[in-house]
């Protein structure tokens, strides 16, 4: 799977975060920006608080510390059980304060953010 060959992410650009590398982001407020899950399109939010929207557009507000994202009953936002590409544990997301976050891919499928977000690779 790749993302940025799909007709409805035409234009954009993603790359895959490095499984179990942590990732910093620092978000301005009321930016959003998308992250996919495999090829599920769910999106960041800084706002007022720091919030994880889901494939079906339900919100989450994060809390300080660890964020765990999948399919298990142990996560703190449980993806649709349905979603097969969506690892048990795919991605956590530890917030740091309103506006910062690191994230940590834990999935076989994968976690994409648009690459501005990502480091650049050395050559």
């Amino acid at each position: 799977f790749e993302p940025a060959s799909g007709a409805e992410n035409k234009g954009k650009e993603y790359e895959r975060l490095p499984k179990g590398e942590v990732i910093s982001l620092s978000l301005e407020a009321g930016a959003q920006v998308e992250v996919l899950l495999s090829k599920h399109i769910c999106k960041l939010i800084a706002g007022e608080s720091l919030k994880f929207v889901d494939q079906a557009g339900r919100q989450y507000e994060l809390r300080k510390g660890r964020n765990i994202i999948g399919r298990d009953t142990i996560s703190n936002i449980m993806m649709d059980p349905s979603l097969r590409d969506v690892s048990r544990l795919h991605l956590v997301i530890e917030k740091i304060d309103a506006r910062r976050v690191s994230l940590t891919d834990m999935s076989s499928h994968g976690t994409y953010l648009p690459a501005q977000f990502l480091p650049q690779k050395r050559a």
